[in-house]
């Protein structure tokens, strides 16, 4: 009898510790919305103009705000409130150090605070969002992070800096004694690299595009759409003597625009006029190769102009075409389209 008594004061004790211990749908941590573990942020290729100088504490890039849906599980370790932390990787040193040799550092927009990289040693917290209480869930949350490149020192005349992926930071549950359930967020490569302002050069052909006669007498189904190819080049100005990062990348964008035109609703396309400045019933829109409109005044990628990949062509059509449901006056028409093209 007394053994069997021992024995069951033995399983009592068991069952009592196993009663007492926090049952969570997920381990206390922090997750992306769906329960995934990464996420990356790409970052475009960062080009600046060799020989500027610009001024300790200037922004020379911000990044599209990139946004995190996540949720926390907030444990029960002695703390009655719990909240979200940003925190830096070991693989943030590196990318640290790269942007210091250059006078650089980066800066973090988080909602509405900073985190600057000055101030960061691995690991160190830096909350955001909402309070958690002891062994709640957050539910779904938004987290909203720019990146931006801040001059910190006298930057050299040109800069290249090659810059591999890293997973640099991470949000974790501050105050658990564990940090492996966390969210990592991971950082495309991408170069700084600097170019002169002769370096770029630009040509279209042809530069006046007539689209003839139209008669109105006619039905417009007979002479309409009339469809005008246009071929633009980028490259390098061969002629161009300032000083360029080696092994070059970059992202070139293209943006349409008609000055002192009427754009119809959608903007992708120039609602044209007659000699009295009065609608003539047509309408110049322009396409890309693929035949997708463009909207004026809304860039698009032209193409990656590299150092050892030579000019880059796109062509694009000029198209003519009656508005549905309006009547097509007499009169000459014209229209002032401008390209701009443009660099990362």
């Amino acid at each position: 009898m007394t053994m069997l008594k021992k024995g069951l004061q033995a399983l009592l004790c068991t069952l009592t510790i196993l009663t007492s211990m926090a049952c969570y749908a997920i381990p206390p941590g922090c997750y992306s919305a769906s329960l995934g573990q990464d996420t990356t942020f790409h970052v475009n290729n960062i080009t600046l103009r060799s020989g500027s100088h610009p001024n300790v504490g200037d922004i020379i890039y911000t990044s599209p705000a990139y946004t995190i849906q996540y949720q926390c599980q907030a444990g029960d370790y002695g703390a009655t409130t719990y909240r979200a932390n940003l925190v830096s990787l070991p693989d943030f040193n590196v990318l640290r150090d790269q942007l210091r040799n250059a006078g650089l550092a980066l800066r973090m927009l988080v909602n509405d605070g900073i985190w600057y990289s000055g101030q960061l040693i691995n690991y160190t917290p830096f909350p955001f969002g909402d309070v958690i209480p002891a062994g709640k869930n957050s539910g779904v949350k938004t987290v909203r992070i720019q990146l931006q490149i801040e001059v910190v020192s006298s930057p050299p005349n040109v800069v290249s800096v090659s810059l591999s992926p890293h997973t640099a930071f991470k949000i974790i549950m501050g105050g658990l004694p564990d940090q492996n359930y966390g969210l990592n967020i991971n950082t495309s490569g991408f170069r700084l690299q600097s170019i002169p302002d002769c370096f770029g050069r630009v040509s279209i052909s042809p530069t006046w595009v007539s689209l003839g006669h139209i008669y109105t007498d006619y039905p417009s189904s007979q002479h309409l759409p009339r469809q005008i190819p246009i071929t633009i080049t980028a490259g390098q100005n061969i002629g161009c003597t300032g000083q360029f990062s080696d092994n070059y990348d970059i992202l070139l964008s293209t943006t349409f625009s008609a000055p002192g035109q009427t754009l119809t609703s959608a903007s992708q396309a120039v609602a044209l006029t007659n000699g009295q400045d009065e609608p003539n019933g047509l309408a110049l829109s322009l396409k890309d190769n693929a035949g997708n409109p463009l909207t004026f005044g809304s860039p698009s990628t032209f193409g990656n102009l590299t150092q050892s990949g030579g000019d880059i062509s796109r062509t694009y059509t000029a198209n003519l075409d009656a508005i549905p449901g309006t009547e097509l006056k007499t009169g000459s028409f014209s229209a002032n389209v401008v390209v701009n093209i443009t660099y990362q």
